[in-house]
């Protein structure tokens, strides 16, 4: 099942968030199934309640229903499980209730913890010029990151539902109802997916974090920046073995 939420050309302001499952394992257009979608013109606040009729649906299917095949002329059991959910950073913390990709534990697959980088912007407002003092974090290699499992995920959801103020200690603000599927467990059901991993999101953001450039230079790593001649090398060799673009392919109608 892939979810992603969606901006129109010409309303950006309103957004819609899109439940699509592909029947096999190739993304090619007679296989996709539309399941739903958020009618906006706002991300919803309980997006599980768009979830439950697909999901109930998704139980029944574990079960079996009565099908008709057409080639034999004869009913048959259907079986249909979800096995496996995809989407950005932010589809899956809004689907599975993480935190997001700008907390203090963003990652839904282990217990990174990012180190806080205070900032300040200029803000106009009516002619008024505000100073805004903010906080990002970034995220350096860490031993003590532990891999998430589905049995500290729901623990970590529990007690966040109980006590908002857990959220930022873990990560996890609930549980979603997708996990009484037996076939979904965190974090093996959502990989990274490769658009976001490699061609969007941490690959380039890791390749500004070695060359200086990463929050326009604001933030420096010298012990681990890499020289010109470091990246020319480093160039040469993912030409020879074709990457990135070997690590990928267009879909195929």
């Amino acid at each position: 099942m892939a979810f992603s939420g969606y901006q129109f050309e010409f309303a950006p302001h309103r957004q819609v968030w899109s439940l699509l499952n592909a029947l096999t394992n190739r993304y090619i257009t007679d296989n996709l199934l539309p399941i739903g979608l958020t009618p906006g013109p706002k991300s919803p606040i309980n997006l599980d309640s768009f979830i439950t009729p697909f999901l109930e649906e998704l139980k029944e299917l574990q079960e079996g229903v009565i099908a008709y095949d057409g080639h034999t002329q004869s009913q048959f059991l259907l079986k249909a499980h979800l096995v496996l959910v995809t989407g950005d950073t932010p589809a899956i913390s809004k689907l599975f209730q993480f935190a997001g990709h700008g907390a203090t534990y963003p990652c839904r697959a282990c217990t990174l913890q990012g180190t806080p980088f205070p900032y300040s912007y200029k803000k106009v407002t009516d002619n008024v010029e505000q100073t805004i003092n903010s906080v990002r974090y970034y995220y350096p290699r860490r031993s003590d990151a532990q891999p998430r499992t589905a049995a500290s995920y729901e623990q970590d959801g529990q007690m966040s539902m109980s006590d908002s103020d857990n959220i930022k200690n873990c990560g996890v603000k609930g549980i979603s109802p997708l996990v009484t599927l037996p076939t979904i467990s965190i974090p093996v059901c959502s990989p990274f997916d490769i658009m976001h991993l490699v061609y969007l999101g941490f690959t380039r953001d890791i390749c500004r974090l070695l060359n200086g450039s990463y929050f326009g230079g604001k933030i420096r790593l010298p012990n681990v920046e890499m020289s010109a001649q470091a990246w020319k090398e480093l160039g040469s060799d993912m030409e020879k073995i074709q990457a990135p673009v070997s690590w990928g392919r267009y879909y195929q109608e």
